[in-house]
């Protein structure tokens, strides 16, 4: 039995060609003609026997070679296996034994680290990079009040809080983001996004990007989505408002995620730090992703 054969039928339109006889056959279908049928220099005329008809695509050239053709077979059929790196397989260990649910019943996670020892101070560079955005937005009005939206309804949702007087030593190993705006007009919903940079180096050279793992791809693969979307009549396609945001950083590691940011230059510069996993964190996909995985499972 050949799974989705019924659907090569539903393909044909009338229209054959039969040049003449030990030649291919043209076929027209749905997509455009196809060819099949046996192919000269290949077939022995001295020898009786079932042939193999084959679909042969025009631009690619004519193998002759047995063994070369049985390892393209099997090259193109092998169902790859995830593989992971040591550092993938560490990443993926940790997530399974910190993620954990909070009163709201929202994902908590925490950051997979690799050496965090070695991110420097990055206040200074945050707040060079702020007082540069700062200056940006003094002479633009729309971007200002934009951002700043964005900024309020970050803080109004509770995805990023003020820090504390007693919690603000600079010199103390923290990280702190510079950010800035990307702008996407043909966005239906949000046009402007803050972004947050964490890539940006310490004064170690290192980054937080740097120290953290990556984390494996535990995504789908794209071909086994579209075969499982073919197999429906009907399909919906939905979208999670503000993903990211909807899981929570473990207290612990949030103040590796501090801002500055003040909406009216003539009041001090305040500290605030990210409470959900941040979109421009190396690892951000994975969390979430991983954490959309473990929600399914547990349905």
């Amino acid at each position: 039995m050949i799974i989705g054969s019924e659907i090569f039928f539903e393909l044909i339109c009338a229209g054959q060609v039969k040049p003449t006889l030990q030649r291919p056959v043209f076929q027209k279908t749905l997509f455009g003609w196809i060819v099949a049928g046996p192919v000269p220099g290949l077939i022995n005329h001295e020898r009786d026997g079932n042939k193999c008809v084959s679909l042969f695509s025009g631009s690619s050239p004519m193998v002759s070679n047995l063994e070369e053709q049985i390892a393209k077979f099997w090259r193109l059929e092998e169902i790859h296996s995830n593989v992971y790196s040591t550092e993938e397989k560490a990443a993926k260990i940790y997530f399974e034994n910190t993620t954990k649910r909070a009163l709201d019943n929202r994902f908590i996670v925490s950051l997979p680290f690799r050496d965090e020892s070695k991110l420097g101070k990055s206040y200074d560079i945050a707040l060079r990079r702020f007082l540069s955005l700062e200056r940006r937005l003094a002479v633009d009005n729309k971007l200002k009040i934009e951002y700043t939206t964005f900024l309020d309804e970050y803080l109004s949702l509770g995805h990023m809080e003020i820090v504390p007087h007693e919690e603000r030593d600079v010199y103390v190993q923290y990280n702190y983001l510079p950010h800035h705006a990307v702008i996407k007009e043909s966005s239906t919903t949000t046009k402007l996004r803050v972004v947050f940079d964490a890539a940006s180096k310490s004064d170690t050279g290192v980054s937080l990007n740097d120290v953290l793992c990556k984390g494996p791809c535990i995504q789908e693969d794209l071909i086994c989505i579209m075969t499982r979307f073919r197999t429906h009549k009907y399909v919906i396609s939905a979208d999670i408002v503000k993903m990211y945001r909807q899981i929570w950083i473990s207290e612990r590691h949030r103040d590796y995620q501090r801002i500055l940011w003040r909406s009216d230059p003539d009041k001090p510069i305040q500290i605030y730090r990210l409470n959900t996993v941040t979109y421009g964190i190396i690892t951000a996909s994975y969390l979430a992703t991983g954490c959309l995985q473990k929600l399914s499972t547990e349905m």
